[in-house]
Formats: structure tokens, sequence, C-alpha cells
């Protein structure tokens, strides 16, 4: 709840944000640890960025996070991944802080 209130207030830098959904996607569609699990949506705005995914269990809900962080964390460019998972909508959000959003190419 605290990650989403900080995302939702977040302004938007357009430029960024597209280039940071494109990274985190690329990163992740490389990742064969992930290609099981079901990307629902992805948002960044300037500094933060926030991912959806589906998820049948609570250890599954873990393993996303997991391996998102440890994915995010090769590509060197970000801080700290937090996980929301949401029981009753099978959907984990991932909130993905950058290391610097001002220098991120």
């Amino acid at each position: 709840e605290v990650m989403q209130k900080k995302f939702d207030a977040e302004a938007v830098d357009v430029s960024w944000a597209k280039k940071q959904e494109e990274k985190l996607i690329n990163t992740l569609a490389n990742e064969p640890d992930l290609a099981g699990f079901a990307l629902r949506d992805t948002q960044c705005k300037s500094s933060l960025c926030q991912m959806s995914f589906s998820f049948t269990d609570m250890d599954q809900a873990n393993k996303i996070a997991e391996q998102v962080s440890k994915s995010v964390a090769v590509a060197g460019k970000y801080t700290s991944v937090v996980a929301s998972p949401n029981k009753e909508t099978k959907l984990t959000t991932l909130y993905i802080s950058s290391a610097d959003a001002e220098t991120v190419n």
C-alpha cells in the first residue's frame, strides 16, 4: 500500500519511463527462469517502475519476486524490488526502484 501510494504520487518522465519499461520487459523476456510467469502490466514513472504478474499460489508469487530481483540486479541499474502479492486477485505487483533516474540510459 505504501509503495502503491508512492508510485501513484510520482510524476511521469515520459522519455525515461518508456526506455525503462522496454529494458525491464527485454531483461525479463531473456530469463529462462521467468518463462512460465504471466506478466500482466509494466509501468514506469520517473524513478519507480511497477510490474504485475499473475500467480497460482504464494510459492509462485515468491518465486516471481525472487527471479525478478535477481534479473534486475544483474541488469545493474535498479536498487530494490518490493513485492506486494494479492491472494484475492492472484496478482503480485513488484515495485522496482531505479538506482539513479537521472543517469539511467
